[in-house]
């Protein structure tokens, strides 16, 4: 059996963005929220993912979209960021066949779920979680000459938080 592992860029995300909703109190749209952090560095797999599926100023519609849903309409929920992002981890270790989980992964499970605001932009564009996989493959394909490795994620750090919007 080969062992699964999180990907350092979606780690760190994870660390930064519980960390960040813990210390202000915040209990609401943890998955928006983190797919947030990711979209707004367009050096992590997520973003080149979502960018091969609808373009670049359509990344930009989703992500605002997204703040707008998290502000709006935000998901109230029921434990502390660790803990619900501890537990997404290893429901995503135990359900998706790749080796290593990556930022694009996220954008796949979030999708798969269909409960975020996340989820609700790509009913829109007409995106289901299984064309989130093939775009991944299609994406390792090209990176690495059909190696089937996911491209490397940077860390260049252009994201907008929204831990400081608190909605009532």
């Amino acid at each position: 059996m080969k062992r699964k592992s999180i990907s350092k860029s979606l780690e760190a995300a994870i660390s930064r963005t519980a960390y960040n909703l813990s210390r202000d109190g915040i209990a609401t749209s943890y998955v928006d929220r983190l797919i947030v952090e990711l979209l707004g560095d367009d050096a992590t797999f997520a973003y080149r993912l979502l960018e091969h599926l609808v373009g670049q100023r359509g990344v930009g519609i989703v992500l605002r979209r997204v703040m707008q849903g998290i502000i709006y309409e935000p998901r109230v929920e029921g434990m502390r960021p660790e803990g619900y992002y501890h537990a997404m981890c290893v429901e995503m270790l135990g359900t998706i066949e790749a080796k290593r989980i990556s930022t694009a992964h996220l954008l796949y499970y979030a999708t798969l779920k269909g409960e975020s605001a996340f989820a609700h932009e790509m009913r829109g564009y007409g995106i289901v979680a299984e064309d989130i996989l093939k775009a991944i493959d299609e994406l390792a394909e090209v990176s690495h000459g059909g190696d089937g490795m996911l491209p490397v994620e940077g860390h260049k750090c252009l994201f907008i938080v929204l831990n400081d919007v608190q909605a009532s």
